[in-house]
């Protein structure tokens, strides 16, 4: 094998490298944008939540348990 289709193949590992830790990052980025929109979206439920009377309250868990 000369010199040039080895330096072909390890530019072709390094792309291969380069692409997985950018997908990685991407990746990692993505979930904890989910993390934090689904954290902020609990705080504004239980913002809607809080102010229920007990009744209301059991009502609404009985109408989503059966959604």
């Amino acid at each position: 094998m000369d010199y040039a289709k080895l330096v072909v193949i390890r530019m072709g590992e390094l792309l291969v490298l380069a692409v997985l830790i950018v997908a990685m990052f991407t990746g990692c980025t993505f979930n904890a944008m989910n993390v934090i929109a689904e954290k902020e979206e609990g705080v504004s439920f239980i913002n809607e939540v809080l102010p229920m009377t007990p009744g209301q309250y059991v009502r609404q868990k009985i109408a989503v348990g059966f959604l």
